[in-house]
């Protein structure tokens, strides 16, 4: 039978008492006073995923409500209607919702949060700690301010629409029953992955200008103008002597480089980004996109290769995330 709701199989509660419903709520995310604005009609539920450093939820409440929690403090949230609308206030920061904007709620900055009647929202909860130490490693120190968001995804940009395939994805996965399991931790930590790079590389935030700078760290310049090349360029060919050349250095001192602080090689490196990025586009596919076309765009050529490579990176063939994205 059909679903009615996002991950209804893991239904929290369905209740028509606000009381319960902010109880409820509140053993998951934290306590907080919830309104019901006007005469509507409660008709509130919540599903819910945990998977370690992130959860994916599924939430309505049918009247009109404002929810006053604060500040989230331990975790960040993505909020994705998937009907009807929502006005936020983040500290500063204010976002209307709809379904084709989604927003990022910082953990450090104080939240109301007002939903239509109708609204239905996907909510990711993601835990502080695993997003600072996301950022760790891309900054190469702690991040000495809280990682703050300053604006929503626009779901129709580029980077928007890798975001809601992505959860989408999850979801589905989720609904599944493959992203539970000690077998699946492997899909989980890949989906995990491309999350935060879509967040943190994507997004608009406190540390954007800094991550875009080249800096000066425990890898030597050298490696991290590779990887900034490698990123920006990630479409086109690319080889090693070029690379060497962008870093002024030689191809042997480049390949010792990042042996020493990355354990890899600068070719392996750009290739791994590559087969990211050939990722998130089966995610965002059209549906005249095939496989063959995006290995082709990403410089795998030969397709067979390409797809025991991409089963190895995500335990899963690029045939089964493209049937999800259709």
């Amino acid at each position: 039978m059909a679903q009615l709701y996002p991950l209804q199989q893991y239904t929290v509660f369905n209740t028509c008492d606000l009381d319960e419903a902010r109880d409820e709520v509140a053993k998951i995310f934290r306590p907080h006073r919830l309104e019901m604005i006007g005469k509507g009609k409660m008709d509130a539920r919540q599903h819910h995923v945990p998977l370690g450093d992130i959860s994916l939820n599924y939430i309505q409440y049918g009247a009109k409500v404002g929810i006053h929690p604060g500040c989230l403090d331990s975790f960040y949230l993505i909020t994705l209607p998937i009907n009807g609308s929502a006005s936020i206030r983040n500290g500063t920061f204010e976002y209307d919702l709809s379904p084709n904007r989604a927003a990022i709620l910082n953990a450090s900055t104080p939240l109301d949060m007002f939903w239509e009647e109708n609204c239905r929202q996907l909510v990711v909860q993601i835990d502080r700690c695993a997003l600072e130490r996301e950022m760790e490693v891309r900054l190469e120190r702690p991040p000495v301010k809280p990682i703050e968001f300053g604006e929503g995804f626009k779901l129709k940009s580029n980077n928007g629409k890798r975001l809601q395939a992505l959860v989408n994805y999850m979801y589905f996965e989720a609904e599944q029953g493959r992203l539970s399991g000690k077998s699946d931790e492997t899909i989980l930590c890949g989906l995990k992955a491309s999350l935060f790079d879509i967040l943190l590389d994507g997004g608009h935030h406190n540390y954007s200008d800094i991550l875009l700078k080249p800096k000066g760290t425990i890898a030597p310049k050298q490696v991290k103008l590779a990887e900034q090349y490698i990123h920006a360029n990630a479409e086109n060919p690319i080889s090693i002597n070029e690379l060497s050349r962008i870093c002024g250095t030689t191809p042997r001192s480049l390949q010792l480089s990042f042996k020493k602080f990355r354990d890899t090689t600068p070719m392996a490196y750009y290739w791994r980004v590559r087969m990211q990025r050939a990722r998130l586009d089966l995610l965002a596919a059209e549906n005249d996109l095939t496989i063959a076309k995006v290995a082709t765009k990403w410089g795998f050529n030969h397709l067979g290769r390409f797809s025991v490579e991409y089963k190895n990176s995500f335990g899963e063939s690029p045939k089964q995330t493209l049937h999800y994205s259709h």
